[in-house]
Order: C-alpha cells, then structure tokens, then sequence
C-alpha cells in the first residue's frame, strides 16, 4: 500500500511538470472552452494515470480503440461551459471542435472506426448501424470501498434526436470482485441517472420533449429534465449536456477492477456526442496525498514558492478525524518557515487538506535547514498510511533583472522590444509578457496598453514589473494627385490631410501659396512648383507627400470700358477683345453670347463677363458694366375738358419710368374729387357719377421709378372746362 500511495505521487509530480506554466497563477475565466491535442494530450496511456486519477486509487493498464489521435484531448477552462474546470474530453468527432462556439449542427464525421464487434458496444448499438466509435478501457487499484467516476455527456444530437432510434450511445462498464452484470465478464453499467437504474443518455436525459427524428413513446421514462442543459452559453460546440454526474459502484478494499467507456454515433456520423472525464474525477474513498513545490528534488527557497502536501479523501473525511503532524529538522518552526500546527482536525465537509511550509527570506545566510514532516493517513479499510517528508530550505538567491523598458510613447506602425536580462535566482526561468511565455520578441501594439513582466525560476521566486506604451495614429496624409491649373486661377492643394487636433502642418516651397502652414492652403501662381506637406501631430507622429502643380497660360481678355444707357431709349455695343473663344453671360438682352462685341440692352443696369477659353483649355474671364440711365420726367396737364368730344377728355399724369403712383385731385375746399394708385386710369371729371363743376383744381402726385431710380413728389393745379 505505500508502494501505491508512492506511485500515485510520483505521477502526481510528472503532471505538473506538464503543466507548470498554467498552475502557476490559478484564476477563474468566464469564457470559451480550451482543448489541446497531441502529445500527452491525447494521449490515454498519459491521461488516464496522470490526470484522471483521482485519490484513493491508482491508474494503469489503459487502452484505447479508435482514433486518439483527433478524439482525445484535454479540456481546461470549462466551468463556465460545463461546470467541469478541467479533465479529459473524448468525441466521437474531432475532440479539439468541442472548444468551438456552438454555430454547427454536427462537429464532424467519420473519423473513427466502424463495423465494430465488440460484444458490448453491440449491444448497446442495439442492432442500428455504428460510426466513429472508440472503446477506452483501464484498470485501477482501488484503497477504499468505493469507486467513482465524474463525468459530463454533451452530444450534437440534442433536440433533433431525442426519442428517436438512432441516439448515440456511451456506457462506463465496471468488472471486477463482487460487480455481477449483463455485460462481458460479468460487468455492470454505472452510468446511470441519478437515483435510479437508468442508462444515462440522450433518450433519459433531455428536455422531455421528442425531436424532429423522434417520436412520442421513444424516451425512457419519458426523459429527466433535472439534469440536462441546453448549450445557451455558446461556450463549447455541443447543442445540450448533462449536469456533472457520477458513476459509482460498490467496491472491495484493495481490489483491482476492470473500467470501460464506450461511446458510439448511431444511425449516422455526423451528428457527434462528447464525454467530459473531470481532472482528479475517477477516485475511491481511500485517503490520498499528492504535494507541489519543490524543485530539486526537496529543496525550497527563502521568499519563494511554498511547498504544498495535499490530503484529500474524494467522498469527504469522518468528521472529528485527527491528523497529527510531527515536525523536525534544522529549521525552526514559525521562524524559518511558517508556524505549522500540530494537528488538524477534520470536518464532514472536509474533502481536501492542505499543508503549506513557506519559507520564510529572513535576510541571513544560513546554508541549508531542514524540514521534517511526519503524519499517517487511515483508510477507510482500516490501514495506517505513514507519510513522510524532508525537506530543504535554501537561502534566497534574488532574481536580477535588467533592460526592462520604461513607459514609452510610440506611433502606429512603430515597434517596441520585449526582452529581459535574467540573472540571479535559480535557472531555468520562465518570462512571460501579459501572461505568455515569451522573450525578445518584438510587438507593433495598435492602442494604449500596459505590458507586465513576470519572471519565475525553478524555485517558484519571482519579479514582475510593468510599463505603459502610450500608442498615437499617424496623421492622414494625402496630397492628392498631381494637378495641372491655369495661371491666375485659385486651386486648393490637398485631398485628405489631418493631424488632428494640436496638429502642425508644413507646406514647402512655400511660393505661390497664400500660406505655408495651413491643412489645405490655395495656390496661385503663374509658375509650377513640386509641394510637400509634412504633418507632425501633437504626439510628434508625423506624415508627409507631395503633389506636382503643373502651370498653363491663361489667355488674355478685355471686356472693354464700362458703359450707359438710357432706359428703354438706347443701346450699346460690349467691345470686348481676347485670344480664343468668348462666351458673354449672363447671354440675355444681348443680340449674341458667343462674339466679342454684342450689342446690349439690358433694362437694369448689368454686369456682363467675358470668358474667352484658349487653345490649352484654360478660361480667362473680365466684366464690363452697363449702367441703365432712367429718366424721371413726369408730366401732368394744366387743363383738361371732359366733354366726350375724344380729345383731352381724360386728366392722366404721365412718365414712361414710373413703376408706381399716388394720384390725388382736390377741390378748392380739400375735397377729394379724384384718387387712384393705377398709372393708367386718369379723371374723368366726374364725382361720385355726376359732372364736376367747371374751375380750378388742386393735385398731388407721388411716383416711384422703375429700376430702383427713386421716388419723387409733385402738386399743381389743373382747370376743368367744358
């Protein structure tokens, strides 16, 4: 039974050597499932002693039919997926697609074997056509009266297959002194539901209701809700899984059993179904130990990693047990070393105990101390384990670390060099960058962020350290294409140029510009120039480009003086002058646009531009202005006779530019006789209907000329006669 206990830590050990970088820094992760294959992670003969076994038994002669290769791996970073942190995961399609989120109905298809004939997978096949099956099988060497197993069955068959014929099968078969089944060699089936004799699977676990490709009455016991989960999380691949169960059975103390797993698609290949094997899960009730922390075989360091001898018991202690510890060595108990009770005491709920003997860097060079610790475990079969350690402390050897960067300030695109200088402590190190095992490496970071540096020796010592990398975008810089602009015209230099906010901007040469240190400055000029822009932002990132301006000549143009015209009596011709082709706008009140010299006669006084265009396609332009002259003459007659004879029967007041006016007739007294707002409606000479008097009249008369010319006032007086 030593021997066993001895085996049992000795496999421990090489576990964590595996992995050591992961066990580290322990954390809790609420994300994606991780798998790993390939080597010792798909590996039975590996994981079977090394990370299945659990306390209170020991693991060997494993075996394995089907492809490893891609249906093993390890699962770790599982709790939130499945409510399993760690173990072993075995698919019926590729293991490492169980860490996939879960966006395809089936993970993958044949690649496993088929035609089985295995007695016990035929049974459980139940006469339907099997693919992609694998049979695990090993033995172990249980120390207690009971054996266990933790496992969880996930499978892409949920709903589509629930209640149907072909949902896929899995067994955990136990054989061995006292099992009596109805499998080969005697064995019984322990995967069971909870508190009841049912086969655990899809057709007994489920949602209760029957899928696509099942049928009413084709559940057992019409499925157990209580322990199946839809995949809501996304977290791994699988459509639904069980709660984590255990497969348990009733075992002899000291015994060695016989365990099989089997797990097969039924009916077709492509619709696959996983087992998660919990790490530490296959156990017996026995009383186990494992520790951690030492290098060198015994020797631990002052200030550095602690060294941990853990004593479980997988179904939990008696309440009340004591452990006692015996302590020796050179090393003083609370000096060298923390203070160590000398007895545990154990409660019902106690399933893990942990010893941990941290060395205490207390500044002195001592040479090696040493610490002896003696303790016995009692199994539940009634044996006495005697369990001893020695070990070694070792004055602290303090790691030096050099070349570590300071905060930095960087552009896109720019580099930054991770790489320390170890010295000191106990080689070999671990150097880790953000918690990746790497060094020298070279990084082009894209934003803000703080790089920590750890570094671990073999003894478990450690440093660790951060800078902050201070990550700014380059200026957009973009010049635009060459360009080519006639002389005397403006054009605006720059397609995208943007320093952001604080930026500064440099144009050079800086001839023909309006200004050198705008984004986007105007050229003109009658001579070509090759610019370059450099932008420096206010973090100092800087961009540069260039544009080529090539120069044309512009034609020459005259659109000749400015000239006047009187409204609506005279015109005049526009003498413009020019090499090329001329176009005149705006083109109206003229009698041609495309000529040099049209005769115009606005009606207002306008501006016309002369554009003439010349061979190279450049446009010159010039204005001439012809000023309308309006005339206010206003005539009111001085005498009228409304006798109906048709001749000056009607009192008007006339003037060709009037645009409006106020025309009043009075009689001696004030009187209003006449009053009208209409240029063309005079007086008739009437009042109310009736024949004014003959005699003397008074007028005002207020006008406003066209064109905006003005307004004017007038008053007279007029005669009626008759």
């Amino acid at each position: 039974m030593i021997l066993l206990f001895y085996f049992a830590a000795l496999r421990s050990t090489m576990k964590r050597f595996l992995l050591f970088a992961a066990a580290i820094f322990p954390f809790t992760v609420f994300s994606q499932m991780n798998v790993a294959t390939g080597g010792n992670n798909s590996d039975p003969l590996f994981l079977g002693p090394n990370v299945l076994s659990g306390g209170g038994l020991s693991i060997f002669n494993v075996t394995f039919s089907g492809n490893n290769a891609q249906q093993v791996g390890y699962y770790s970073n599982a709790y939130s997926a499945i409510g399993s942190s760690s173990g072993v995961v075995l698919s019926t399609g590729k293991a490492i697609s169980a860490a996939q989120a879960n966006d395809s109905s089936a993970t993958s298809a044949s690649i496993g074997n088929s035609n089985p004939s295995d007695a016990d997978l035929l049974t459980l096949g139940n006469g339907n056509s099997i693919f992609d099956w694998f049979i695990m099988e090993f033995d172990v060497q249980v120390t207690g009266n009971q054996f266990g197993m933790r496992y969880v069955f996930a499978s892409e068959e949920y709903q589509e297959y629930v209640c149907g014929n072909d949902a896929d099968v899995f067994a955990i078969l136990i054989s061995g002194s006292g099992i009596s089944g109805t499998f080969q060699n005697n064995a019984d089936l322990i995967s069971l539901v909870p508190s009841s004799s049912m086969p655990a699977g899809i057709n007994s676990i489920n949602n209760g209701t029957p899928g696509v490709f099942g049928n009413v009455g084709g559940c057992i016991n019409s499925g157990s809700s209580a322990y199946y989960n839809d995949n809501i999380s996304g977290l791994f691949e699988f459509d639904g899984y069980t709660d984590k169960l255990t497969a348990t059975a009733d075992v002899v103390c000291d015994s060695v059993y016989h365990i099989k797993i089997i797990l097969a698609d039924i009916g077709n290949d492509g619709f696959d179904s996983g087992l998660f094997l919990e790490e530490r899960g296959v156990y017996s009730n026995g009383i186990g130990y494992f520790d951690g922390g030492a290098f060198s075989d015994s020797i631990i360091v002052e200030g550095c990693r602690p060294f941990d001898i853990n004593i479980y018991n997988p179904t939990g202690f008696v309440q009340g047990q004591n452990i006692n510890i015996t302590l020796g060595g050179t090393a003083t108990n609370g000096t060298d070393y923390n203070n160590i009770p000398s007895t545990y005491t154990l409660s019902s709920n106690d399933s893990l105990i942990t010893i941990q003997i941290v060395p205490i860097a207390d500044g002195i060079t001592e040479g090696f101390e040493t610490v002896v610790i003696s303790y016995s475990l009692t199994t539940p079969c009634g044996e006495q384990i005697p369990v001893t350690y020695t070990l070694y402390i070792q004055d602290e050897n303090p790691l030096v670390v050099g070349n570590m960067n300071s905060n930095t300030t960087i552009c896109a695109g720019e580099t930054v060099t991770l790489n320390l200088n170890v010295s000191g402590g106990f080689p070999a190190y671990t150097v880790l960058w953000n918690g990746v095992a790497q060094n020298n490496v070279i990084v082009a970071p894209t934003q803000d962020i703080t790089y920590v540096a750890e570094v671990i020796d073999q003894a478990g010592c450690y440093w660790s350290q951060s800078f902050n990398v201070d990550y700014n975008a380059n200026p957009i810089v973009n010049a635009g294409p060459d360009i080519t602009v006639c002389s005397g015209h403006d054009q605006v230099l720059g397609a995208q140029i943007d320093g952001y906010s604080g930026a500064s901007y440099q144009w050079t040469p800086s001839a023909g510009l309006n200004a050198s240190n705008l984004a986007y400055p105007t050229f003109n000029s009658s001579t070509g120039h090759t610019y370059t822009v450099n932008v420096t932002t206010a973090a100092g990132c800087t961009g540069s480009d260039q544009v080529i301006v090539t120069v044309l000549p512009s034609p020459s143009v005259n659109a000749g003086p400015d000239q006047t015209i009187t409204y609506l009596q005279t015109n005049c011709s526009l003498n413009g002058t020019g090499a090329g082709n001329a176009m005149w706008s705006p083109d109206y009140y003229l009698t041609c646009s495309n000529c040099f010299i049209p005769t115009a006669a606005p009606m207002v006084t306008t501006t016309y531009t002369l554009s003439v265009t010349g061979a190279n396609g450049c446009v010159s332009t010039d204005d001439v202005t012809v000023t309308v002259d309006v005339p206010k003459d206003v005539f009111v007659p001085s005498a009228f006779s409304p006798n109906n004879d048709g001749n000056n029967d009607v009192l008007y007041a006339r003037g060709y530019t009037i645009l409006h006016m106020h025309f009043i007739v009075y009689d001696l007294w004030g009187q209003v006789m006449f009053d009208s707002f209409q240029p063309d409606k005079g007086w008739d000479g009437t009042v109310n209907g009736a024949p004014a008097s003959v005699g003397l009249y008074v007028y005002t008369l207020e006008v406003e000329y066209v064109n905006d010319a003005g307004t004017a006032t007038f008053s007279g007086e007029v005669n009626l006669v008759r």
